[in-house]
């Protein structure tokens, strides 16, 4: 698979934030918020090396978890990060407010796109649980 055959994939497999149906989701608002503040450059994670910012927080038919419950959600930035060592520190720094204001922790995953496109169909499964807050190439809103 290509780089660009992955990248269209995953633009497939995962949902916008927007799309998100929100009747059981008390959270959507905190989460459009955070993909409006990533697609503006304001947290400052607007890099070339980051493509994908996909937050895990579907269950398997694709509908929001109770966040609550779990306390948790995993953050995955997908990109090209070379030699950027201190990528998940700025990440975690920048999502500062939103566990303020929501008490929910992101567990942050960086993940290599060329590794992710490699092993395209290990990481399908959690693709598809996953929406998108920030796509490098397309505006989401």
């Amino acid at each position: 698979m290509t780089l660009e055959e992955g990248i269209s994939h995953i633009r497939e497999v995962t949902i916008n934030i927007t799309e998100l149906n929100d009747s059981y989701f008390n959270y959507k608002d905190n989460f459009v918020y955070l993909s409006m503040d990533i697609q503006n450059g304001k947290l400052g994670l607007r890099h070339n090396s980051i493509r994908f910012v996909l937050a895990n927080i579907l269950d398997q038919v694709g509908q929001p978890r109770n966040l609550n419950y779990t306390g948790y959600f995993e953050l995955i930035v997908v990109g090209d990060f070379g030699d950027r060592l201190r990528l998940v520190e700025e990440v975690a720094e920048s999502l500062t407010n939103f566990y303020i204001e929501t008490e929910i922790l992101p567990r942050i995953r960086s993940i290599n796109e060329n590794y992710l496109i490699e092993n395209i169909e290990r990481y399908d499964d959690l693709l598809k649980k996953t929406i998108k807050l920030y796509d490098r190439e397309k505006n989401i809103f």
